[in-house]
């Protein structure tokens, strides 16, 4: 059983700062060295300049260390928490995964997944992975900056469905209004589906194929499905479905104190997924 993160940090610390203790001199004089031609340069050899120069440099190399120091602790202390982790729950650590069609997987000008961990959770082969895309701005000067778009995804082997795709989520502030559905089934493959529950229709937003069994959507969101998902007695997290799994994405990166927590919501998709794989074709 993996022990309290923090004992992982602690250890990972120490470690690190035994192998960059002797990093702490060479970086102060480089940094000392650098601020003192910079102060310098700019004052034309001042005496004074020259010695806030040395000091503010021997500082930065100082902050430089720490940061190497910190940031090594903590990527080995995730490290080991995650692999004891895995072991725990019979999952192992992979590389990377990069499925060809996951979500978000061509956009942006490049892409990166990483913390990628595989194997049987609740009864489900399943694969949790951080992703990311970087997108390009052009600014007014001529230059360019990127910006990352960080998710944590889960791609879960379950039932398959006779359905092509869909995707169900709770409505956010502006899918509330619904004029997107139009849109949405206007430049996609999908199309939102009303229920017989105007409260059901306010709060989620339910998308199938479009060559979809309409038949069939409504066996699984029956009367009483409908009332439980309104009242919050039963809960189908933001899940999509397509090329035979199920997706759940989520913004920002999970970190590895995080995996019981992830395993949660994975636990509560496959409660989701059992139900709706429960009518046939």
């Amino acid at each position: 059983m993996p022990r309290p993160y923090q004992q992982y940090l602690d250890e990972a610390r120490e470690a690190s700062d035994r192998k960059y203790k002797k990093w702490l001199i060479p970086l102060m004089l480089l940094g000392a060295a650098i601020g003192a031609a910079i102060g310098g340069g700019f004052s034309d050899g001042r005496l004074d300049a020259i010695v806030a120069g040395v000091a503010g440099g021997g500082m930065v190399g100082l902050a430089v260390q720490y940061i190497i120091r910190r940031t090594t602790a903590s990527e080995n202390a995730e490290d080991a928490f995650r692999a004891d982790w895995c072991s725990e729950h019979g999952c192992v650590v992979i590389e990377t995964f990069e499925p060809a069609n996951g979500p978000y997987a061509n956009s942006g000008h490049r892409q990166r997944s990483s913390d990628a961990i595989h194997g049987p959770m609740n009864g489900l082969n399943t694969v949790l992975y951080n992703f990311s895309y970087w997108t390009k701005q052009q600014n007014s000067k001529g230059g360019s900056s990127e910006t990352e778009h960080p998710y944590k995804i889960f791609c879960i082997e379950g039932p398959r469905l006779p359905i092509a795709s869909m995707s169900f989520g709770r409505r956010d502030v502006f899918n509330r209004l619904r004029v997107f559905d139009k849109i949405d089934a206007a430049v996609s493959s999908q199309r939102g589906v009303e229920l017989e529950s105007i409260d059901f229709n306010k709060t989620f937003d339910l998308e199938i194929h479009d060559h979809a069994d309409d038949i069939w959507i409504r066996r699984v969101f029956d009367p009483p499905t409908i009332d439980a998902l309104v009242r919050g007695t039963f809960e189908i997290p933001d899940i999509r479905y397509y090329d035979n799994v199920f997706w759940l994405v989520e913004s920002g990166h999970y970190d590895a104190p995080e995996l019981d927590k992830m395993l949660d919501w994975q636990g509560r998709a496959a409660r989701a997924i059992a139900h709706l794989a429960r009518v046939p074709a």
